[in-house]
């Protein structure tokens, strides 16, 4: 990453927080290792895998960055209804993935997110809930 900013220059990356600070998406999560298998949940792990503040100085570190900052932000997620959360999920990453799904996991997955994610569904059915990202910044040490 340092190589192609001017050294001193400034550096700026957002990554998703922890899957664990995102509990809409850890039940999402569990709901496709419960109906497709460990695999499937691995691969929405994924997007949440430098969430961790420790972990991202340590990489920023070791590229050669300093003056580190790492904040939180959050915005919201906001879907029409539950199944098009779903079926983002299952159409987007899982064929990307490898991850074959059948009609029948696919159905019993928005079934069951209709109860595991009711505290984020509003009265007209639209689904929102909070989104943390982390926000790392710093300055190239590195000559080139």
């Amino acid at each position: 990453m340092c190589r192609v900013i001017k050294p001193g220059g400034k550096v700026a990356v957002i990554v998703w927080d922890a899957l664990d600070n995102v509990p809409a998406y850890a039940k999402v999560t569990e709901l496709l290792k419960t109906y497709i298998g460990e695999d499937a949940a691995d691969v929405l792990r994924k997007p949440f895998c430098l969430g961790d503040d420790e972990q991202l100085t340590q990489l920023f570190e070791q590229a050669g960055v300093d003056n580190l900052v790492i904040t939180q932000q959050t915005g919201h997620a906001c879907f029409p209804d539950i199944d098009t959360l779903i079926d983002a999920e299952l159409a987007g990453w899982m064929p990307m993935n490898g991850i074959a799904i059948s009609t029948s996991q696919a159905e019993h997955i928005r079934q069951s997110a209709k109860t595991q994610l009711g505290d984020y569904i509003n009265e007209n059915g639209q689904v929102r809930f909070a989104m943390p990202a982390l926000i790392v910044t710093g300055n190239n040490t590195l000559n080139h």
